[in-house]
């Protein structure tokens, strides 16, 4: 696990995302990346402080429901992600994922929860295939 140190960056009259517990999973040939709901603040500690071989994945977790706070691009460029998920709840009330956030995945194959269900990751005898609960696993643009 990486940890932010909460009591730096966590503001306890507003939120506690910067107290997130950020997790690397690795199994087999598969590698991820998964942020919850830290902030812009952890993300750049992260990149800064921690050995950026252990942020470069294979899939990366949006942070926050792709909020404009989180998945920043200095994030992207250490973790290089061949795929990013963002779990997502369609028509949310608070508009995410932020448009400034899907600017920063262009090029990088997105897959979102309100538009292709549940993603799954699926381990195999031949390698991983990935599954969505939609028809298919359309990426986003």
């Amino acid at each position: 696990m990486l940890e932010s140190n909460g009591e730096e960056l966590v503001d306890p009259g507003r939120t506690t995302n910067n107290a997130a517990i950020i997790t690397r999973v690795d199994f087999d040939s598969m590698s991820w990346l998964l942020t919850a709901d830290a902030e812009a603040p952890v993300e750049h500690m992260l990149v800064t402080q921690t050995n950026l071989k252990l942020l470069n994945v294979d899939v990366l977790k949006a942070g926050h429901h792709g909020s404009k706070t989180s998945t920043t691009f200095e994030l992207l460029q250490a973790a290089t992600p061949a795929s990013v998920v963002i779990s997502v709840g369609k028509d949310n009330k608070y508009g995410h994922p932020n448009k400034e956030t899907l600017q920063h995945l262009v090029g990088i194959p997105t897959f979102r929860t309100d538009q292709n269900g549940s993603v799954r990751f699926i381990h195999t005898a031949t390698g991983w295939v990935m599954s969505c609960s939609s028809s298919q696993c359309v990426k986003s643009s």
